[in-house]
């Protein structure tokens, strides 16, 4: 059992086995919680990011490359990212970054983690969520699954089609033509799935 597509094509090619794919989602309570969120949109001069969880501590050149395609993204506004529980310390550097490479058009706030209510009035304060991972053909987060649950795009910044624009789409601030869209169950139907595989099985 696995919970990215990647992960299961990469282990059923090197075991020849079959492997059961029970991807991460968000429960139904978060649905209920989304709904008492109070949703804003930006306008076109400044725009609204925010990133839960890890940041630079899943590599630096993932968030470098990043900032530099947001910067050329949003050219001509001011983009505020707000980052909640990542280690501050160790992404002390991206501020001085943005400063040595001449990006006067991004804003960066940390904060702390917070509440599961906080978290979700942030990500209805927010214009999109970001999604900062190891490697986009074998991860898809965990923090994106609030995202959605919310009602709330994931910033696309990738250059190329991989499995996380693919598994996603549809749910992208830009997305990939003439896929159709994943249609996300929550954590309650999957485990659902998941008994009923393992009472065949046992």
């Amino acid at each position: 059992i696995t919970c990215t597509p990647g992960l299961q094509k990469h282990l059923q090619r090197v075991s020849c086995k079959r492997v059961l794919l029970i991807p991460n989602s968000y429960n139904l309570s978060d649905i209920e919680l989304s709904k008492k969120t109070n949703y804003v949109v930006s306008g076109e001069k400044i725009i609204r990011g925010l990133c839960v969880g890890k940041f630079s501590e899943y590599g630096a050149h993932h968030v470098k490359f990043f900032l530099n395609y947001a910067s050329d993204h949003f050219k001509g506004a001011v983009y505020n990212l707000l980052i909640v529980g990542a280690d501050e310390s160790e992404n002390q550097w991206v501020k001085s970054w943005l400063v040595d490479n001449k990006i006067n058009n991004i804003d960066i706030t940390f904060m702390p983690r917070v509440s599961r209510e906080s978290l979700y009035r942030l990500i209805g304060q927010h214009d999109h969520g970001v999604v900062i991972v190891r490697d986009p053909n074998y991860d898809l987060g965990t923090k994106v699954f609030d995202y959605i649950a919310c009602n709330k795009p994931i910033f696309n910044y990738f250059d190329k089609v991989n499995n996380f624009t693919l598994y996603f789409d549809g749910y992208l601030t830009h997305n990939n033509p003439g896929i159709e869209k994943r249609k996300i169950e929550p954590r309650e139907i999957l485990t659902t799935e998941l008994d009923g595989y393992l009472e065949k099985i046992i």
